[in-house]
């Protein structure tokens, strides 16, 4: 499986999907525009709508379509299911395997859990078939394992940061058009500033990797102290992704914000430090070494793309109480959710469009891509479809004005 998923997720492969990408992304900045008040769930639909329409072929127009909210109840399952204490450390103490059910809830409720979860996925699989039974196919990953099944084995910082690139997307892309991925290759503290995003807010923990046999570190880039360490077969080890990005020995300064230093290193790093063998430390959130993510290619295609996108195309402020006063975000660990993410609690911003310009440009975009969308909404429901329905008439009003 792990082949077959490795193959249809390398960068060639992944750029057959740019129509849909360009087509969530346009919506999600036609959503933003529209209802800026409503930023964190436009994010959420974005991320989970441009995913499920790539892999299984099903896009999810509104926040509220259902798959969306079936989605979310499985996430914040798995993200409770991983919290410390709310399972045992089976892996640790295999012992806890042999307890019956009856007196251990955390199996009935991981069982349940496996349940939903298997009926969630077979049902996008089975409509994914379906469509592809009536000629309706639109290149989604899961057609691509069904035809080849056999043959693939199956603040002020803030502010500084922003207008600077603000005035980079300007001078590469002008307001009148979205910038594309062709774009961000000149757009170089775009990217910056997306990686150091990325460094700055990791996921604190990665996945947990278990070593088939006993190894002895004999080098290690971040800690020299590590040098001649024993790892003894079965261990289970994580990644300390945020101890690492955030190492004073790797970084300068490393609790600030500063995309320069993308700039002055590839990865970030201070002049000077060897990485030897950690050459990919901006890709650790994904894993590291032959169980890295597959995805990586796919989700940095997208992570930059919105990132150029919404630095071209909003001013992003703090947002304001009545009285005038600054609403200041809760930027430290107590401000985050409590599981392995680490992403933000939802919290208030005021974003507004550049100009009239950017916001017609916006709309166009939005509209221009509409025909890479329909071929994703085959089985959406009445709702989706009046949402999107009233969303185009008033794009198309706007755009004849």
């Amino acid at each position: 499986m792990r082949r077959a998923v490795t193959e249809i997720l390398k960068p060639q492969a992944v750029d057959r999907h740019l129509p849909i990408q360009y087509a969530e992304s346009a919506q999600f900045m036609f959503d933003l525009m529209n209802k800026p008040e409503e930023h964190y769930n436009h994010c959420a639909r974005y991320a989970v709508s441009v995913v499920v329409s790539i892999v299984f072929g099903q896009r999810i127009p509104r926040y509220d379509s259902p798959l969306a909210a079936t989605f979310r109840g499985n996430s914040e399952m798995l993200d409770y299911l991983l919290q410390p204490g709310n399972t045992p450390p089976v892996d640790l103490i295999p012992a806890f395997k042999l307890l019956p059910e009856r007196f251990a809830n955390w199996k009935t409720v991981c069982r349940t859990q496996k349940e939903h979860i298997r009926s969630f996925y077979d049902g996008l699989v089975s409509t994914c078939e379906d469509r592809m039974k009536r000629g309706n196919g639109n290149g989604c990953f899961v057609e691509t394992l069904v035809e080849r099944r056999e043959s693939l084995g199956m603040t002020r910082e803030m502010i500084i940061v922003q207008k600077r690139a603000q005035d980079e997307a300007d001078r590469v892309v002008g307001p009148d058009r979205l910038p594309t991925l062709e774009d961000v290759k000149n757009m170089p503290y775009a990217r910056a500033v997306m990686d150091e995003v990325i460094r700055s807010r990791p996921s604190p923990l990665g996945v947990p990797h278990a070593s088939s046999e006993e190894v002895i570190v004999g080098f290690c880039p971040f800690q020299i102290q590590y040098k001649n360490y024993r790892i003894p077969e079965k261990s289970i080890i994580f990644f300390n992704t945020w101890a690492i990005y955030h190492d004073e020995n790797l970084f300068d300064h490393p609790y600030e914000f500063r995309p320069e230093r993308f700039l002055e290193s590839p990865q970030g790093t201070k002049l000077g430090v060897d990485l030897h063998d950690a050459a990919n430390l901006k890709d650790l959130p994904f894993g590291s070494g032959r169980r890295i993510c597959p995805g990586v290619h796919l989700a940095r295609q997208l992570e930059i793309l919105n990132t150029a996108r919404i630095l071209w195309g909003f001013d992003i402020l703090k947002a304001t109480c009545p009285d005038g006063s600054v609403i200041e975000p809760d930027l430290s660990l107590s401000g985050c959710k409590p599981n392995a993410s680490n992403g933000p609690k939802p919290f208030a911003a005021d974003i507004q469009v550049r100009s009239t310009r950017h916001a017609q440009a916006i709309r166009r975009e939005f509209l221009e891509t509409s025909g890479s969308s329909a071929l994703f909404e085959h089985e959406i429901d009445g709702d989706d479809r009046a949402f999107l329905h009233e969303a185009k008439r008033s794009a198309e009003t706007a755009v004849q004005l």
